[in-house]
């Protein structure tokens, strides 16, 4: 099976993007991506236009189709701004011909993965969204996105393990801070984790900015895929244009067999913002040096991680790092803060004393 990854698309006007070349998506079986924010309609599209929500307008499916989409990932924080914007979307999306998960109805649709089959290959998708970064959770009762907790995380794939051992199991993480440069230690550690319990491969969404990757115990975990289609829009009053350094992105092909990742290809683009347009850079396999840029604490134990990156992070203003997934009423106490932090940047905003929405 060939299955590509892409990152953030998010679009709400009419856009003429059917000439593109992406040679990342020609062929494969299977192109996923990440459908940042909520689906509306015209009617309600209109009524959320002065609004500082991030949504998708019908437009949107033309660019999935443009890219060859099959399934978005719907388990970030813009999907549920509206109430019962999230049974909306995937209806849309199911009528586009395209399956929506990541994201549900209530706590069992959310955790629901998708499923894919090719030529005796199963893979099993599933996506998580973290309430740290505006993510909110499904419960039995609510809607919501499947939830990035380490408790979560860490009993999906036991319980899966328990009654399904050949399936290929891919994980996709919205995390981080946006416009973090590098993981954060405790999401890094999980991710390893993670593959030592019986994932497959970990995918990572939400800094806005493509990050790097790393091979453990032959299987690949990618920290962020950076955006993919996400045009410069009007939210609200504010101007939403993402620094140069978003304008890097990648594409990442997997050759899958059984459980076996037989091949990876990083396929690096730019993104124009101002003309909509996504032009080609280059393929790299596992030891390209756009990679290696990207990747300079590649191999380092965990505690050397934790010193490297309070070292080099780039996100620091009022931003605590979580440097342990196990140290779970810390990491609440800085959750807590993180989420009053939000609140108090998004009153700012809407009083007009801040530009921006993170």
């Amino acid at each position: 099976m060939k299955l590509v990854c892409l990152g953030d698309i998010c679009t709400s006007s009419p856009l003429n993007i059917s000439g593109q070349s992406v040679p990342a998506i020609q062929p494969v079986d299977y192109v996923l991506a990440n459908l940042e924010g909520m689906i509306v309609r015209p009617t309600v599209a209109a009524d959320r236009s002065a609004s500082a929500s991030l949504y998708n307008t019908l437009d949107v499916l033309n660019a999935l189709q443009a890219f060859q989409v099959r399934a978005a990932w719907l388990a970030n924080n813009h999907i549920g701004d509206l109430p019962m914007a999230i049974r909306e979307t995937i209806e849309i999306l199911k009528q586009a011909n395209i399956a929506g998960f990541g994201a549900g109805v209530d706590l069992a649709a959310a955790s629901r993965p998708l499923v894919l089959h090719q030529d005796g290959t199963i893979v099993k998708a599933f996506a998580f969204g973290w309430d740290v970064i505006g993510c909110r959770p499904a419960t039995k009762g609510g809607e919501g996105v499947n939830p990035f907790t380490p408790q979560h995380v860490l009993r999906t794939i036991r319980n899966l393990r328990v009654v399904d051992t050949s399936s290929f199991v891919l994980f996709i993480m919205h995390w981080n801070y946006e416009l973090e440069s590098y993981p954060q230690p405790a999401h890094r550690q999980l991710a390893h984790d993670l593959i030592r319990g019986g994932v497959d491969a970990v995918i990572g969404l939400h800094p806005h900015v493509a990050q790097g990757a790393e091979m453990i115990e032959g299987k690949p975990v990618i920290y962020s895929l950076g955006n993919w289609f996400f045009p410069v829009r009007q939210v609200g009053h504010l101007l939403l244009k993402y620094p140069p350094v978003s304008a890097r992105e990648l594409a990442v092909e997997f050759e899958i067999e059984g459980r076996q990742v037989n091949g990876i290809r990083f396929h690096w683009h730019q993104f124009d913002a101002e003309q909509c347009l996504i032009h080609f850079e280059k393929t790299e396999g596992w030891d390209g040096p756009i990679l290696q840029t990207l990747t300079p604490f590649a191999g380092m134990s965990h505690p050397e991680y934790v010193r490297w990156f309070r070292a080099n992070r780039t996100r620091r203003l009022g931003l605590p790092v979580y440097g342990d997934y196990h140290h779970i009423w810390r990491n609440r106490v800085k959750d807590r803060y993180v989420k009053l932090r939000q609140k108090f940047i998004e009153m700012l905003v809407r009083w007009h004393f801040k530009n921006g929405l993170s």
